[in-house]
């Protein structure tokens, strides 16, 4: 299968698990109402625990089913954009984008960085979902979740950058096809 075709597969795969954990998603219950993202951010016990007051028993399974459903949609997420940022990267060496191209290869292990960072979020919010870890784990959790994001958005931005680099440079033919991976 080629890198166009797998990109579309993580992209599709991605998206129906972000459709499904927008659908669990403790928040749903209305305006107000902590979700998951104010879950990887509690920072501390005593946070975690007012949050997991306010949502309760079903709230609490709502959560831990979607801190689950998170390693696959890490997965399908980490691969689209490793996909992505390998793509961008081959497009600029092709190109003759140098710069661009000599990014390449930080975009994509920020990729795979954030799926890593995402994993041990996960880890440590289901341990603090079973009221263990103290402050630890909430802190950690939300120590890597913010590093998740930061790395994704680097990735995101090269990505973004280089699709609009591509637009702005479409009259010019590609110089050279380079080896696609």
């Amino acid at each position: 299968m080629t890198r166009k075709r797998w990109l579309i597969v993580c992209g599709g795969v991605a998206l129906l698990l972000a459709i499904a954990l927008l659908a669990v998603d403790p928040s749903r219950k209305g305006e107000g109402y902590p979700g998951i993202i104010d879950w990887e951010f509690a920072f501390s016990q005593e946070r975690a625990a007012e949050i997991l007051g306010q949502w309760g028993e079903e709230g609490a399974d709502a959560a831990r089913l979607s801190l689950r459903l998170d390693f696959i949609y890490l997965l399908a997420y980490g691969a689209f954009f490793v996909l992505a940022a390998a793509a961008t990267r081959d497009l600029a060496a092709a190109r003759g984008w140098r710069r661009m191209a000599a990014f390449g290869p930080v975009a994509i292990w920020c990729a795979i960085g954030a799926a890593l960072f995402d994993a041990l979020e996960d880890v440590f919010l289901l341990v603090a979902l079973d009221g263990q870890g103290g402050d630890t784990a909430p802190r950690l959790g939300a120590t890597f979740a913010g590093l998740k994001f930061l790395l994704l958005a680097a990735a995101l931005a090269y990505i973004v950058a280089g699709l609009l680099m591509r637009l702005l440079d479409r009259r010019r033919p590609a110089r050279q096809a380079t080896a696609r991976g």
